[in-house]
């Protein structure tokens, strides 16, 4: 072919040369090396404890082996890795690694395509085109000093509000300080909470103030017999959630609940803070979003025909019909419904459809 059409025309290293393949792995996590800093030369192992989304890891080191590597590490933003060796007798102590991530930063891009010219401003005309702008008074304003107001808000208070969200009672998270000061669930109700708690006979007894005894949850598990909670250790709760009147009602009538949610890893507390080390890398995943539908000022103007969004619904699930319904405000305008997802044999799907609602 390169002798009859010609030498010039053909490239030998463009026709040989193997197919591209992609820079990165596709979805992969991040991979850690961890630098062994003890120089006894004995075998050793070592343990990656639990993250959110990943069991926990068990690692052999042969004597002559001065670092090992985990692989697929999926970390999220504000979360910490934690590392322990364990020892002759069986125990965790501190891991005492140097931890090298990679990736570690995010590789800039160097795009040289051009970009698209933006549209006329439908926004700002809409905005603007009513709007009277007045001089007369100009000369009578006055400049004010910046004021900058900054507060530091506890972790523990923020994940308090964050939990409390959808919920009907009052969250409350455990801190170190209460698993210190209190030891078991029942005097941390008794000085935390709006109940009155006591461990007698092997039992959990609790009752509210002037409102009877609540339903108690364990895990969102309805617990019959409180001797499960007997001297529960504090170290094991997580937080929890109290009403003094179920909406709903309970199998004990309308005098509240008690939701007790457990977490038996504890990573902050001073107990795991001696067998563990953490690390906190530099580059992680971001956490799931909640996506909410923006307000605009007008839903009629050109703007709003052109850009607006009308409702956001994502992770939905077909029946076994293979339907999905949803509900939406009815629109005055016609609208494009723009549907992505995965199907059973894991292609991608992407569909426009414009429909009117009248």
């Amino acid at each position: 072919m390169l002798v009859t059409q010609g030498w010039s025309s053909y490239n030998w290293t463009d026709i040989f040369r193997p197919a591209t393949l992609p820079m990165y792995a596709f979805e992969q996590g991040i991979r850690l090396r961890a630098n062994i800093n003890d120089s006894s030369g004995q075998e050793s192992t070592y343990v990656v404890h639990a993250l959110d989304n990943q069991e926990p890891q068990y690692i052999e080191v042969n004597e002559n082996e001065t670092a090992f590597t985990v692989n697929n590490v999926f970390l999220n933003e504000k979360d910490k890795i934690h590392l322990s060796k364990i020892n002759k007798k069986d125990e965790l102590e501190p891991a005492k690694l140097y931890l090298q991530a990679f990736p570690s930063t995010i590789p800039s891009l160097d795009v040289t395509n051009e970009i698209l010219k933006p549209k006329s401003p439908y926004g700002i005309f809409a905005s603007l085109k009513n709007v009277q702008i007045s001089f007369e008074n100009i000369n009578k304003v006055q400049q004010l000093e910046e004021v900058v107001v900054k507060t530091v808000l506890e972790r523990t208070m923020i994940r308090a509000r964050m939990l409390s969200e959808g919920r009907q009672g009052r969250v409350q998270v455990v801190d170190e300080n209460d698993r210190i000061q209190f030891q078991t669930l029942a005097n941390f109700l008794n000085f935390r909470s709006r109940m009155r708690a006591s461990d007698v006979n092997g039992r959990l007894i609790v009752n509210q103030l002037g409102a009877g005894r609540p339903t108690i949850y364990l895990d969102d598990m309805l617990v019959l017999d409180t001797s499960l909670l007997y001297l529960f250790p504090l170290n094991n709760v997580d937080y929890i959630e109290s009403a003094r009147v179920n909406v709903g009602g309970t199998i004990n009538g309308n005098s509240g609940y008690l939701k007790i949610y457990t977490d038996y890893t504890n990573r902050g507390s001073k107990a795991n803070a001696q067998s563990t080390q953490y690390y906190s890398l530099p580059l992680t995943f971001s956490t799931k979003k909640k996506y909410y539908t923006p307000k605009y000022r007008y839903y009629n103007d050109d703007f709003y025909k052109g850009y607006g969004i009308v409702d956001w619904k994502p992770v939905l699930t077909a029946d076994n019909n293979g339907n999905i319904s949803i509900k939406i405000l009815q629109p005055e305008v016609p609208i494009t419904l723009f549907i992505e997802g995965i199907a059973n044999d894991d292609s991608f799907i992407f569909e426009e459809k414009t429909i009117s609602l009248n």
